[in-house]
């Protein structure tokens, strides 16, 4: 925490508050996802049965869409959806979505380059992995992994600034790692738990997808597995809209209040 601020960035009070938002605005948050996401899951139910063609222009395009722009939306929705309630105020399905809308552009421009420069630091480590180095090659594989692990904490909070300060795909990023300066290793545990608890739901959605497609269904499956990546978007920018708004309240030592004028 800087000599600025009213309280401390807390592990423990982004992580509670973070999931006390999601289960407060469960129905509200859960019809966003089931909007935003029905396409994902209908393409997927589609592919499966055979009724979408080859690798096309058009199947790309699609694919594309529902398979990163609606969960950028859905994120930003979210976040849009979480700082309100940080604020203290009930927001509706429409408002949410109206308000990830207005920030699409930038906030897809974010997730392009932040996951880009993500997925070009883990080359390396990818690299290591199919190189016989002995036995110091987990070693360095391990050691090269933290690079794109570092990234991510770099680039936690961007899509929250994006969408609150309606900041450009540049600026959000640059915020995000100036607000995270100092307090990484704290982001990496909360990004910890999104992961952990991200990846329980998983499995568990995930044997129960594999048992429905034991049992012949064909609409299971795609349906499961959407909702277990709904979830984890959801629950990711829940807790990057926290621990946003409590480093802002840390760092510049101002109120909900002030950091929420933008939506005014």
């Amino acid at each position: 925490m800087s000599a600025a601020g009213q309280a401390p960035f807390l592990f423990g009070n982004v992580v509670g508050r973070g999931f006390s938002i999601l289960f407060r605005n469960a129905v509200t948050f859960g019809t966003i996802s089931v909007v935003l996401m029905i396409p994902y899951a209908a393409v997927n139910v589609l592919q499966a049965m055979g009724y979408l063609p080859g690798r096309t222009v058009g199947t790309v395009i699609l694919e594309l869409i529902v398979g990163f722009i609606l969960p950028q939306l859905l994120m930003a929705a979210i976040v849009y959806g979480t700082f309100q309630d940080l604020r203290g105020q009930r927001v509706s399905v429409s408002d949410a979505i109206a308000g990830g809308f207005q920030v699409i552009l930038p906030v897809v421009g974010t997730g392009i380059v932040t996951g880009f420069a993500v997925l070009l630091a883990a080359v390396p480590m990818f690299v290591a992995t199919q190189i016989n180095m002995g036995g110091v090659q987990v070693l360095v594989a391990l050691a090269l992994f933290a690079i794109p692990i570092y990234l991510l904490t770099l680039f936690f909070v961007a899509i929250p600034a994006c969408v609150v300060e309606k900041l450009r795909v540049g600026d959000a990023i640059r915020r995000s790692v100036k607000l995270t300066e100092g307090e990484r290793w704290r982001v990496l545990a909360i990004m910890a738990i999104v992961w952990l608890v991200g990846a329980g739901v998983l499995l568990v959605l995930g044997a129960l997808a594999f048992a429905a497609t034991q049992a012949g269904s064909v609409l299971g499956p795609p349906a499961l597995l959407s909702l277990a990546a709904s979830f984890y978007y959801a629950l990711n920018a829940a807790m990057a809209t926290v621990a946003y708004h409590d480093l802002r309240v840390a760092k510049e030592g101002i109120g909900t209040d002030v950091v929420a004028r933008v939506f005014d």
